[in-house]
């Protein structure tokens, strides 16, 4: 299975440029012109690698990867036009694994992403969590949850208090715990 990348940028000639020198070594690739719907592809694709532009209509690539950080701790890289030390320093400490100044060569970008998809956890084997007799089960690798055999909707967050909770069945937690495990 091909590892997959999304890339977050207004400017489509960026787009498609990085899209196709990334599919051509390979890779799955994901395309999204907005930061909100990259927010949702990063939901719903569940990418290997993110992409990520700064500047943005809107909201701006540091919001985007706030919120990224919420959910995923999948590798950003930052491609920007803004260069400044101080930029750079804020790109990394809001969670970015790294940060390249546009214009940037193709050759360095691709060395880059196969740095960092190197990085990346071994897959594990799916652990799944079986409860009332099977009416609810939480897959942990996917983190997906099954009620009464149908997808369940939750966000992230819920899903991180979910597994707390399961992790610890016949446990009470106090609110410090449920913080420092599910947060």
């Amino acid at each position: 299975m091909a590892e997959k990348v999304l890339i977050i940028d207004d400017n489509e000639h960026t787009v498609w440029m990085i899209s196709s020198m990334l599919k051509a070594k390979g890779y799955e690739v994901f395309e999204a012109f907005t930061p909100e719907s990259g927010l949702k592809a990063a939901y719903h694709r569940h990418p290997d690698l993110i992409l990520l532009d700064v500047m943005m209509p809107g909201m701006d690539g540091w919001e985007v990867c706030r919120r990224l950080r919420e959910m995923s701790d999948v590798p950003i890289i930052f491609l920007t036009a803004r260069t400044s030390i101080k930029e750079v320093v804020r790109g990394l400490e809001l969670g970015a694994d790294d940060y390249i100044p546009k214009p940037f060569d193709k050759n360095e970008l691709a060395a880059r992403v196969r740095a960092h998809m190197r990085r990346k956890p071994a897959p594990v084997q799916e652990e799944e969590m079986i409860f009332d007799g099977g009416n609810l089960r939480i897959r942990l690798a996917s983190r997906e949850v099954l009620v009464r055999g149908e997808p369940a909707k939750l966000t992230p967050k819920e899903f991180d208090l979910l597994k707390t909770l399961a992790r610890n069945a016949g446990r009470v937690l106090t609110r410090a715990e449920l913080i420092s495990q599910a947060w």
